[in-house]
């Protein structure tokens, strides 16, 4: 079964081919994290839900789970990074130039059978012009929903943030995408969603 049958963007494809790569491993070791990885990742495909929100697991410089991309006609860019909130590893969106849209999004939708509301909340700061935020996307069959949060104020230091989204009627699946809209850098860190 591949991997965009259930959800998952092609992006993780390394993520995955290292991870099986690591069954021949060496040692003990490298095993034992191959199976603690691929556990994550099976937790996540049954719950539907995101995994790694703390950006703490990850292989070949990428975030378990977690995609970047640029959109808009722009120059960008995302990395997992050290120097998290509370932690070793953050994620980090550079916008560079043009109609900047720096997007990290985990590869995991999130499926509903109803209206819902989720929370959601993030540490983040900034460096230079950047300007962070949230979106909510569905694109599932005719139900479509693309809503994004007012831009959060600059923060050199950690700052909490916190927003919420309704999927519409009709909407069965839907992701979450962390963001930035300028020149500049953004770091995310413990990434969290409940639903009501």
């Amino acid at each position: 079964m591949l991997l965009t049958d259930r959800g998952a963007g092609t992006g993780n494809a390394p993520t995955v081919l290292y991870m099986l790569a690591g069954m021949a491993g060496i040692d003990a070791a490298e095993i034992e994290r191959f199976h603690s990885l691929k556990a994550e990742i099976e937790k996540g495909m049954t719950a539907g839900i995101p995994i790694n929100g703390d950006f703490e697991m990850g292989e070949g410089g990428r975030p378990l789970g977690w995609d970047f991309a640029t959109w808009s006609q722009c120059k960008g860019r995302g990395a997992w990074v050290e120097g998290g909130h509370d932690s070793k590893h953050a994620i980090m969106l550079e916008g560079v130039s043009g109609q900047v849209n720096v997007v990290a999004f985990p590869f995991i939708h999130t499926q509903v059978d109803r209206p819902t509301k989720f929370r959601m909340s993030v540490w983040y700061r900034t460096e230079g012009d950047a300007r962070p935020g949230f979106s909510f996307i569905a694109l599932a069959g005719t139900a479509k929903q693309y809503v994004s949060s007012p831009i959060l104020e600059k923060s050199a230091e950690w700052k909490k943030a916190e927003w919420e989204a309704t999927s519409a009627e009709g909407v069965r699946e839907f992701y979450f995408v962390l963001r930035n809209h300028g020149v500049g850098k953004v770091y995310y860190d413990d990434f969290h969603m409940e639903k009501e």
